[in-house]
């Protein structure tokens, strides 16, 4: 029978529903997970940001931010513009955006939002601008 709440921790890992987790945390088909929001971090501005740090979070940037220069498929920022002017997001080095020329960087409008999204290739889409 599986265990409501199944740690493996020679293995670091969790399970919910089931005893057999093959990810850090797994939870068992046909159960459920609610967040009801992410979690906010505070930028400085002329940040890089870095998965460890800023991944799956909302960023409320105070300017300019630079996505890493490597990056994982699926790994996303979502980039909140909370000053009262422009900011821009910029690609690393040997990095793109869009499909955009390296280094060509988008514009974040005054309160406004944008997610960029890892799509391989340390290559990037931004959704939202």
């Amino acid at each position: 029978a599986n265990n409501l709440l199944y740690i493996d921790a020679g293995n670091d890992r969790v399970g919910i529903g089931t005893n057999a987790p093959s990810a850090s945390l797994e939870v068992a088909t046909g159960g459920t997970f609610r967040s009801p929001r992410l979690p906010m971090v505070s930028v400085s501005a002329s940040t890089t940001l870095t998965e460890a740090t800023h991944a799956g979070a909302y960023l409320k940037c105070a300017g300019n931010v630079t996505l890493p220069a490597t990056s994982s498929e699926g790994e996303h920022y979502t980039i909140l513009n909370t000053t009262t002017g422009n900011i821009t997001v910029s690609p690393s080095v040997s990095t793109n955006i869009n499909g955009g020329s390296n280094g060509a960087a988008i514009t974040v409008a005054t309160y406004n939002a944008v997610t960029c999204i890892a799509i391989g290739s340390n290559n990037w889409i931004a959704l939202g601008v």
